[in-house]
């Protein structure tokens, strides 16, 4: 008998807002462990209190691994704001209707906010990772730089390249 096992991820980079990248494309298991435990049950009373919550959960669970990994409250602050800075977000595009704007201005803003605020959740995992093999600095931090600008950049030449497809048809 073959082992079926859900996608982790579904296309992330596909993400047309914020709120997708989270609920659709990122993580999925756990997205629908947030969902269910948090989102839908908080969500009756309001949507954004449910928003907020799985959020919240996330947030905590992610800075309390910072905090076990690296004992400093710093990046216990830090990885947990990247989590609960997020929901602002949601509701921003929401309240600007982002739907109605084209998909490569979608694209644009997901890539953009998520190229913003990587760092927040970057620099826990990457001192994570040099306490944990040593002081490595001259390799893992360029290499995250590297990494980070090659995805925004390659999501700026989408759009682009989808804007001028658009416009020429």
């Amino acid at each position: 008998s073959d082992l079926s096992v859900p996608p982790f991820f579904r296309s992330p980079y596909r993400a047309e807002s914020i709120g997708e990248f989270w609920a659709v494309r990122w993580n999925v298991m756990v997205s629908e462990l947030l969902r269910a435990f948090y989102f839908k049950p908080l969500a009756r009373i309001s949507v954004a209190l449910g928003l907020v919550a799985a959020f919240a959960a996330s947030g905590v669970a992610h800075a309390l691994m910072a905090l076990m990994a690296l004992g400093s409250w710093k990046m216990f602050v830090v990885w947990g704001a990247f989590f609960f800075i997020q929901p602002l977000f949601i509701g921003f595009e929401r309240w600007m209707n982002i739907r109605r704007s084209p998909i490569w201005a979608r694209r644009c803003w997901t890539l953009g906010v998520l190229a913003v605020t990587c760092p927040m959740f970057v620099e826990p995992m990457r001192r994570i990772v040099t306490d944990a093999w040593g002081d490595r600095d001259e390799i893992f931090a360029p290499t995250i730089v590297a990494l980070c600008t090659v995805m925004v950049l390659s999501g700026g030449f989408v759009a682009a390249s989808r804007f001028a497809l658009t416009a020429r048809n």
